[in-house]
């Protein structure tokens, strides 16, 4: 049976280490979700308004259709990290969960 192997010492001297490139993971891929979300937002936002800016100012259908169409290519392209980088946040958070129990279980914290 293969089982890993792991040094609970060496991980114990190096936690501050481990710690550090954990939250900053979790940070970057946390704010790579907030991207998306607001990504995605946006051109909600943007397909509520356009019909109200057409309304009042019909010259402005080829500027509306121009940032229509990149705003649906940011926004297909955020739906398509969007859960892969969700699946990285919750690893990220699962990791700093286990970090915790793992120096609670020797009685150290960071």
């Amino acid at each position: 049976m293969l089982t890993h192997i792991r040094d609970d010492n060496l991980r114990l001297i190096l936690a501050p280490q481990e710690k550090e490139y954990i939250e900053e993971q979790y940070e970057y891929h946390q704010t790579s979700l907030i991207y998306c979300i607001t990504s995605i937002v946006g051109l909600f936002f943007y397909a509520q308004l356009s019909p109200l800016i057409l309304v009042i100012n019909k010259q402005a259908y080829g500027v509306l259709m121009t940032f229509g169409f990149l705003w649906v290519i940011v926004a297909f392209c955020a739906l398509l990290m969007f859960i892969p980088i969700l699946l990285k946040v919750l690893k990220y958070k699962k990791l700093i969960a286990e970090q915790k129990v793992f120096l609670q279980k020797y009685n150290r914290s960071l």
